[in-house]
């Protein structure tokens, strides 16, 4: 009968070992789909940084267009070079304007996600610690059970 007992307990001991792993099984998938939204965020700034990139490149594009359409008309004349110049001086201000906007947006949307993953980050340290308080307790209770035992 002591015997059946202890095997009793054991089989208590065993499925509160069966349900820690089963949170430990819960917090790895939850693990995994902060991993997966981690690989989600890294995509969306490479597409970020791919739009930034082209943006750049077009725009790029653009000046050395102005400003060979601005070398061919001075070829041409001197009449009008003053305007095409203040056109280009114009495009440029304009582009870098673009520029510092898209700067800026880029800066603000970096910021957001870094402060949305702060958050998610969090939630997640103030659960494992809950569940390191949880296992900590387990470990006593077992501690404690293994002492009765050797009584």
């Amino acid at each position: 009968q002591r015997f059946a007992q202890v095997d009793q307990r054991f089989d208590q001991i065993d499925q509160r070992f069966a349900q820690v792993d089963q949170r430990f099984d819960q917090i790895d998938q939850r693990f995994a789909q902060v991993d997966q939204r981690f690989d989600q965020i890294d995509q969306r700034f490479v597409q970020v940084d791919q739009r930034i990139t082209e943006e750049v490149a077009a725009l790029r594009d653009e000046l050395v267009t102005a400003y060979d359409a601005l070398r061919k008309e001075m070829r041409e004349g001197e009449r009008g070079t003053r305007v095409l110049v203040e056109a280009v001086r114009d495009e440029v201000r304009a582009v870098i304007d673009a520029v510092r906007e898209l700067d800026e947006k880029v800066d603000r949307r970096f910021a957001e996600q870094e402060r949305r993953l702060d958050e998610r980050l969090g939630v997640v340290e103030a659960a494992l610690r809950n569940l390191s308080g949880h296992v900590r307790d387990l470990e006593r209770r077992v501690e404690a059970l293994e002492g009765r035992r050797g009584r």
